[in-house]
C-alpha cells in the first residue's frame, strides 16, 4: 500500500518563502555544423530565388555600379571569361545593399514627399533601365518638383529649372573611416547615371544626392551632394565604349593592383591577371624580344624614379609633422582650429599576441606549434631594382 508524505505546514507567523530559481551563468553557444543543414547552399537558393530580373542583358554595356571598377575585372565580367578554379562570391555585400536600398528609399520618399515632390523609379520593383551604345545606368531615384532651394544647406543655392536630383544610395559599414567619403567610384557612378537621366528622360538633374547609410545603425545617415560634370560623362562613355571594345582583359592596365589590391581578392580572374599574379618563368614558351625588355626598362626606370619621389615626399612629411608638433609645444596646445583642424593626441598602448609566448603554451599543452599554421592566400610582389 502507498502511503503520501504529509506536507509540512509552515510555522505560525512565519509567510511561506516562495521558491527562487538561481540565474545560471552559461557561456554562449559555439556555431555548429548540422550535417542536414547547409547554410551556404539555403543562402544560395535564397538569394537566387528572389532575384529581380532586369530588363537588358547587362553582358551588353557597362552600368554606373562597375564602370570604375578594376577594368580588367570588367571586361572579363563582360566578355564571358569563366571565374578562376575554386572561386566563389556568394555576394553577401550586394545582398545587404539590395536590402538596405528598400529601406532608404523610404527615408528618401519621406523627405521628397514632405518638400512637395515626387520619388520615381526608387526600390527594386519600380527601377528603370537607361542605356546608351555601350553605357548603361539604373538610378536608385529621381527626385522631381523639388524647391529650387531644397539643398541649400548643402551649399546649393539653387537646383536649376529641372528642379530635380538623382538619388544614390549606399550602405557602409560601421568601421569604415567617412574621412575617406564620398568614394571616388561613387562620385563617377553619380555623374554617370545623370548623364544617362539628361539623356534618356525628360528630367534634366544638374546634382545628385549621394546617401551612406551606417549599417549597424540605419538612423547615422551621411549625405553628400555631387555636381554633374558633362566631361567627365563623356570621358566615363569612352570608357564604357573601351571595355565592350577589348576581349583580352590582359591587354588592359591591372587597375586594382595599382589602386591597393583591394578588388583583387574578391576578383574572378585574379589567377590569371598578369600584373596580380608575376610572371612565372616557364609560362609562357617564348622568351621575350629585345623589344619587349626595352619596353619593361623604360616602364622601370619610371618606377625607379617614382619611388624616389615618394622616399622624398616621405622625408618632407616627416620634417612637417615635426615642425607642427613643435610649434604646437610652443603655444602649449594640442588643439587649433581655423583653416584646418590640428589635433595631437596621446595614443594608447595596444593588447597584441606575443607569438613566442603562445609556442611555448602550445608546447606545454603537449601540441606542436606549425601544427596551428594556416596557409595565407597568395598575392603579388614586385621588385625593380638597378642591375
Amino acid at each position: 500500500m502507498k502511503t503520501s508524505k504529509a506536507k509540512k505546514k509552515p510555522a505560525k507567523g512565519k509567510p511561506k518563502k516562495k521558491a527562487t530559481q538561481k540565474k545560471a551563468i552559461v557561456a554562449a553557444p559555439k556555431p555548429v555544423v548540422i550535417p542536414t543543414f547547409d547554410k551556404d547552399a539555403t543562402y544560395k537558393a535564397f538569394v537566387t530565388g528572389k532575384k529581380v530580373g532586369f530588363s537588358h542583358d547587362r553582358t551588353k554595356t557597362v552600368g554606373a555600379s562597375e564602370v570604375m571598377a578594376c577594368i580588367r575585372k570588367v571586361v572579363a565580367s563582360k566578355h564571358g571569361v569563366a571565374p578562376d578554379p575554386g572561386f566563389d562570391d556568394i555576394g553577401g555585400f550586394a545582398e545587404r545593399g539590395n536590402h538596405m536600398e528598400e529601406w532608404i528609399a523610404g527615408y528618401m520618399r519621406t523627405a521628397v514627399e514632405a518638400a512637395g515632390g515626387k520619388l520615381l523609379f526608387a526600390g527594386q520593383s519600380t527601377q528603370t533601365t537607361l542605356r546608351g551604345e555601350f553605357s548603361s545606368a539604373i538610378p536608385d531615384g529621381i527626385a522631381v518638383g523639388l524647391p529650387r532651394d531644397w539643398l541649400k544647406d548643402a551649399g546649393v543655392e539653387d537646383l536649376g529649372e529641372g528642379q530635380c536630383i538623382d538619388t544614390e544610395f549606399k550602405s557602409i559599414s560601421p568601421m569604415f573611416s567617412k574621412a575617406k567619403l564620398p568614394k571616388v567610384q561613387h562620385i563617377a557612378q553619380c555623374v554617370y547615371q545623370i548623364g544617362h537621366i539628361r539623356a534618356g528622360t525628360e528630367y534634366r538633374p544638374e546634382y545628385a544626392l549621394l546617401i551612406y547609410v551606417n549599417a549597424d545603425d540605419y538612423s547615422d545617415i551621411t549625405p553628400f551632394v555631387v555636381k554633374y560634370n558633362e566631361k567627365i560623362f563623356q570621358s566615363l562613355v569612352k570608357r564604357a565604349a573601351q571595355i565592350m571594345g577589348t576581349t583580352d582583359f590582359n591587354k588592359v592596365l591591372p587597375e586594382g593592383k595599382m589602386k591597393g589590391e583591394s578588388e583583387c581578392s574578391s576578383c574572378p580572374i585574379a589567377k590569371r591577371c598578369l600584373g596580380f599574379r608575376p610572371y612565372v618563368a616557364g609560362d609562357d614558351p617564348q622568351a621575350p624580344t629585345p623589344e619587349q625588355v626595352a619596353q619593361i626598362e623604360t616602364l622601370a626606370a619610371a618606377d625607379i624614379e617614382a619611388a624616389k619621389v615618394l622616399d622624398e615626399a616621405k622625408k618632407k612629411k616627416a620634417e612637417t609633422e615635426a615642425a607642427v608638433y613643435q610649434g604646437l609645444n610652443a603655444i602649449k596646445r594640442n588643439f587649433v582650429k581655423g583653416k584646418f583642424v590640428v589635433h595631437a593626441k596621446k595614443t594608447t598602448p595596444q593588447l597584441r599576441y606575443n607569438t613566442e609566448m603562445l609556442k611555448k603554451r602550445i608546447e606545454e599543452l603537449g601540441g606542436k606549434h606549425d601544427d596551428c599554421k594556416a596557409e595565407t592566400k597568395g598575392g603579388a610582389s614586385l621588385d625593380v631594382r638597378m642591375v
